[in-house]
């Protein structure tokens, strides 16, 4: 080996032999460090979102008159159910409504048709008493019974009388138990209509037996009947309100009568009358003192003097 050899041979390794080793940085890791670093940022930034939105927000909702804390994103949603249901029950409550006025027209059809077949019977039953009257009729004048014995009829009359007779106390019993029997569910209906009319006018706002009694006295004062008032109140929710309207409406008038006479008259203002003033006296007086009048005199010299 030659001595150029051995010199670059030994040369750069003789130098480093002492010293400590440089790393040599390559592009390509920091470019390697430089996304990890962005990396972790990022996933910082995504643990700070996550924990900043990883719990819903909560709402307070009232059902059944109680408060529950709900996710935010299920609001809408109970919101949504909470009109359903108020919708739904105020359907039901107009279906209720509807229902419970057609089985009172149902109700009331069925209780005229009654009332209307009762009449009927009662009229035919009538004008079977009529013609019985007829048949008997007769029979009223004095009859020759000589002659019907005679002849042989005088039994067969007196059967006849009597069937007659029979058959017109049995119609007329048909006819008085008909009339009871109409009047009775006559009486229950109205006792249904009057506890219908009471519970109505109960719900009436400060209805009482006060209110009633002042509706009473209010309309007797002007000029209706006593009965005919009661016969109202006790079955008419509709002229209840009407008559308990007038009243208030009379007393909003008598209070403001009454606060009209009872408030004083204004006063009238006095008349002002514009007087003339005199031209202020110049010069000295006989009212004034002797200081006064020498003032006032000096006064009026010196103001002669500057013309």
């Amino acid at each position: 080996m030659t001595d150029t050899d051995d010199t670059l041979a030994s040369g750069p390794a003789a130098e480093d032999s002492g010293d400590t080793l440089e790393t040599i940085e390559h592009p390509a890791d920091e470019a390697l460090e430089a996304a990890d670093e962005d990396v972790s940022d990022e996933a910082d930034v995504g643990d700070e979102e996550a924990e900043e939105t990883g719990e819903p927000e909560f709402v307070t909702i009232e059902h059944d008159g109680q408060s529950y804390e709900v996710p935010k994103a299920l609001e809408k949603g109970f919101l949504m159910q909470k009109d359903y249901t108020k919708k739904t029950m105020s359907l039901a409550e107009q279906s209720k409504k509807a229902e419970a006025a057609e089985s009172a027209a149902l109700e009331t059809k069925k209780q005229l048709d009654e009332a209307m077949q009762a009449d009927t019977e009662i009229r035919e039953l009538d004008f079977h008493l009529w013609a019985i009257d007829q048949a008997l009729e007769q029979y009223a004048g004095p009859l020759d019974w000589e002659a019907l014995k005679e002849a042989g009829q005088d039994t067969a009359v007196v059967f006849e009388q009597n069937r007659l007779r029979t058959e017109r106390d049995k119609i007329a019993a048909q006819k008085q138990q008909k009339i009871s029997e109409h009047n009775g569910k006559l009486q229950q209906t109205l006792a249904k209509q009057l506890e219908t009319a009471k519970a109505e006018i109960a719900k009436i706002p400060g209805m009482s037996e006060q209110r009633m009694q002042d509706i009473k006295d209010y309309a007797v004062s002007r000029g209706a009947v006593a009965q005919e008032v009661d016969s109202i109140l006790a079955s008419n929710p509709v002229m209840v309100r009407v008559l308990e309207e007038a009243l208030f409406g009379h007393r909003v008038r008598e209070n403001r009568r009454k606060q009209k006479s009872a408030s004083p008259a204004p006063k009238p203002e006095p008349t002002r009358v514009a007087r003339s003033r005199g031209a202020a006296t110049r010069g000295p007086t006989d009212n004034m003192s002797t200081s006064e009048w020498m003032a006032r005199r000096n006064k009026d010299l010196a103001r002669e003097r500057t013309r």
